[in-house]
C-alpha cells in the first residue's frame, strides 16, 4: 500500500494520484518555472486506485538517475530534430522555433518539462514513466516522450507521454 513516505505531496483525484516533483537536474528543461514544481500523476486503475509498488521504484529510480534520464532524452531528440526541423511548413519564418542545433545543449532553451506520469504499466519491478513538454515548434501538440528506466520507448507528441499502450506495446515487443 501507498503512504505519504513512498510518493510525497500526491492526492487521490478522479484521474489518479497528482501532485507536484522537485527536480533539480531538470532546472534547465524548465525555462518559465518559478518554483521549478512539475506537475506529477501516477496512474492507477479505477477498480483499484493503489499505488503499485513498481511506481514507487520507477518514482525513486527517476529521483536518483535524473542526469541519465535527461541525457537520453536530450541526445534521442538531438537525432530526431532533424526530421521535425524538416517537417517544419514555416521555413525562414520557423527558424525562430527551430533555430539551429550544433549540440545538445542548443535544445534546452527549446523545451521545457511540465508534467511527469508514472504509467501504470510495469516490467521487470518498475513502471514506465511518460515525460510532457512544451516545446517552441509545437505549441498545440507539445513534445512527449514515454521510457522505462533511463530507455526511450517513444517520443512523439504530448500524447506520447501519457499512452498506456506505448508502454503495453514495448512490454509485449520485449518479451516476445
Amino acid at each position: 500500500m501507498m503512504t505519504e513516505e513512498n510518493i510525497p505531496n500526491l492526492q487521490l483525484t478522479q484521474y489518479g494520484y497528482e501532485g507536484g516533483i522537485t527536480l533539480n537536474k531538470w532546472n534547465e528543461l524548465m525555462n518559465s518555472k518559478v518554483d521549478n514544481v512539475i506537475d506529477l500523476s501516477v496512474n492507477v486503475d479505477e477498480e483499484d486506485p493503489e499505488i503499485h509498488e513498481e511506481q514507487i521504484r520507477a518514482y525513486n529510480y527517476l529521483i536518483d538517475n535524473q542526469e541519465q534520464i535527461i541525457n537520453a532524452i536530450l541526445f534521442c531528440l538531438y537525432d530526431r530534430y532533424p526530421e521535425i526541423k524538416g517537417a517544419d511548413e514555416n521555413g525562414e519564418e520557423g527558424e525562430e522555433y527551430l533555430p539551429e542545433v550544433k549540440d545538445i545543449s542548443d535544445l534546452k532553451p527549446l523545451i521545457e518539462l511540465y508534467h511527469v506520469h508514472i504509467i501504470n504499466v510495469f516490467k521487470n519491478g518498475i513502471a514506465y514513466i511518460g515525460y510532457e513538454f512544451n516545446c517552441t515548434w509545437d505549441e498545440e501538440h507539445g513534445l512527449g516522450v514515454m521510457m522505462f528506466k533511463d530507455r526511450i520507448v517513444d517520443i512523439g507528441g504530448s500524447d506520447t507521454a501519457i499512452l498506456s499502450w506505448i508502454a503495453e506495446a514495448d512490454l509485449e515487443e520485449k518479451n516476445s
